[in-house]
């Protein structure tokens, strides 16, 4: 397993396709690093898909930022 940007954990090299089926983007904030995307196959930040505990971390992060 690799680490993006030193916090959240890739745990595959699938990627975001063009023709997904369902394609959520989630608004995220400035300082927070990444851009969370969700699809049928699972969760991604910036095209790399990411582990539930990462996922956690990416919103509660983005929640904590917003509150400041």
């Amino acid at each position: 397993m690799k680490k993006l940007y030193d916090q959240f954990c890739v745990v595959s090299n699938k990627t975001v396709r063009k023709n997904e089926r369902l394609y959520k983007r989630f608004p995220g904030h400035s300082s927070v690093p990444g851009t969370m995307i969700k699809t049928k196959r699972g969760y991604f930040i910036d095209g790399h898909q990411v582990d539930a505990k990462s996922t956690d971390l990416w919103f509660n992060l983005v929640k904590a930022a917003k509150k400041k």
